[in-house]
């Protein structure tokens, strides 16, 4: 497997392109390629909790999905009519569409929570910090904020059920219980903050150049892991640019022909590129 010391700009170039061909490439055997990749990661990296979140927002990406033939009636092929009404028809390639835009949500989502876990915070300020030290230590301090507020949720609500503070067990001791812990958890992260912005200040951030812990090199494994994410990616746009990996939803589903050369290129491209997510375990 590839080595855990490698060089963040590889990840992150490698985390780029799959990123740009999800987004740009919609068709649904390519989504499938990334999601199967991404979860196959997970599942080899052992990220347990990442699986278990993502797993429960699929339905509400589902239901998301169930609101385009609401608000869209294009399409040839109608299911049935909305309240009995003709000009409001529920149609099968509405439907299909808005699947597929869910699908496509939770591909990228999948791949986010994926690499959250090989980009992490001290490997992006490594890459920016030189650069733009300010946004790096915004976008290091915007990773962290979520992880250590829920920690900060949990031990203060385990913290007062340890000191018997408890409320009735309806909605409104509920909803008292909640907002005092949500103040308790918003005061203790606003002063670790303020904490932490005194120790930037004494130790002369922004004054003189940082180090890091860590330092990475840049070497031959990675030159091959970045030309290779390149080359597929500059594959699969000049094929979706020459007409591959087109999908049309209206007024008729037509998914294109996989005979056709550049159906075939992005294809293959693409499920390379998503080959490659071991290189990174």
């Amino acid at each position: 497997m590839y080595r855990k010391e490698a060089h963040p700009f590889t990840g992150l170039f490698y985390f780029c392109s799959v990123i740009i061909v999800c987004l740009l490439v919609k068709h649904p055997a390519i989504q499938g390629v990334f999601f199967l990749g991404a979860l196959v990661f997970c599942l080899l990296k052992k990220n347990w909790n990442i699986i278990k979140t993502f797993f429960k927002l699929i339905p509400f990406f589902l239901v998301f999905s169930c609101f385009n033939p609401l608000v869209s009636h294009w399409g040839n092929t109608v299911i049935f009519y909305l309240f009995s009404d003709k000009s409001k028809p529920v149609t099968l390639e509405s439907f299909c569409f808005g699947l597929n835009t869910a699908a496509v949500l939770l591909t990228v989502l999948l791949i986010f929570m994926a690499f959250s876990k090989i980009l992490t915070g001290e490997k992006l300020h490594y890459i920016f910090s030189p650069v733009f030290p300010n946004l790096s230590i915004m976008i290091v301090m915007g990773f962290r904020l979520l992880p250590m507020f829920s920690l900060r949720w949990k031990e203060i609500a385990e913290g007062r059920e340890a000191l018997g503070i408890k409320y009735s067990s309806g909605f409104k001791g509920k909803i008292k219980n909640g907002k005092e812990i949500l103040m308790a958890t918003i005061a203790s992260t606003l002063e670790d903050g303020k904490i932490t912005a005194l120790s930037m200040e004494d130790r002369g951030w922004g004054k003189s150049k940082r180090t890091h812990y860590i330092k990475y090199s840049f070497t031959f494994g990675d030159f091959l892991i970045s030309l290779a994410s390149l080359s597929l990616l500059f594959l699969i746009v000049f094929s979706y640019i020459k007409g591959g990996g087109k999908i049309i939803f209206y007024p008729e589903i037509d998914v294109g022909d996989f005979n056709l050369i550049w159906n075939r290129i992005i294809f293959f491209s693409s499920v390379v590129l998503s080959a490659m997510f071991p290189f990174f375990l």
